[in-house]
């Protein structure tokens, strides 16, 4: 009987022997399983991540891509308008009319604010404007006149400048695929530049005729010469009146 219990305790322990190194076996397997699957989720889950971050669209609140033809735009009105705007600083300093000067003023205004448009442009939509003209011919030569020369060279460029200012906002308007702040922006400065292209006509044509005053007025020579003829005119007709009556 004893010899039997002795049996039945040493099966008993081998038993529970290899019970205890078979679970922690068991165990670490599961350990490895349930490791390697939680990283193949997280691999994965890691690669929607990395796709949603780097491939899925832009951010809320950030402007959409403009196509080819608005950047052209863009960088098209961006350089004839640094051209208007330096030859407009320039006239401020040498010109000789003053109505050449008054619109000399009246361009670097306008032209000032186009640029800060401009340039907003640029920043929302990230399109690299030039730095500065392609040519700098006209503004050399420019340099180098004085007196009416200068006068009349300056007008006669920046009729040319405003001439292909409209074609280039005038296509652009024709756009279909332009943003519609663009769009507004083209719309809105059409009418100006047109209207600057006017008065650059009549100031040249004040030019040629030798007129140095301000917008759609004479010399001041040639008003004091004006005014000095219907005095004239006064004085015949009281004289004449007085004769009359005597």
């Amino acid at each position: 009987m004893t010899k039997f219990i002795r049996s039945a305790a040493f099966a008993v322990g081998t038993v529970f022997l290899a019970a205890a190194w078979t679970f922690p076996a068991l165990a670490n397997d599961k350990s490895k399983s349930d490791t390697g699957s939680y990283s193949g989720s997280q691999s994965g889950t890691s690669g929607q991540s990395g796709q949603g971050a780097y491939g899925g669209g832009t951010s809320e609140g950030a402007k959409s891509q403009l196509d080819s033809a608005s950047k052209k735009f863009l960088s098209n009105a961006a350089e004839i308008n640094m051209m208007e705007l330096h030859l407009a600083q320039l006239a401020e300093q040498q010109a000789s009319s003053t109505a050449v000067k008054d619109l000399a003023r009246d361009i670097s205004k306008s032209n000032g604010k186009l640029k800060d448009k401009l340039e907003q442009f640029s920043s929302e939509y990230t399109v690299q404007l030039p730095s500065m003209p392609s040519s700098t011919k006209e503004y050399s030569d420019l340099q180098k006149l004085s007196g009416q020369s200068f006068d009349r060279q300056f007008v006669k460029t920046v009729i040319s400048q405003h001439e292909k200012a409209i074609k280039v906002y005038e296509k652009e308007a024709g756009n279909k695929s332009a943003s519609s702040d663009i769009q507004q922006f083209v719309t809105s400065t059409l009418p100006e530049l047109r209207q600057h292209l006017s008065m650059a006509k009549n100031v040249e044509r004040q030019v040629s005729q030798g007129q140095t005053g301000s917008f759609g007025g004479g010399s001041k020579e040639s008003q004091g010469n004006e005014s000095q003829g219907n005095e004239s005119q006064g004085n015949e007709s009281q004289g004449n009146e007085s004769g009359g009556g005597y």
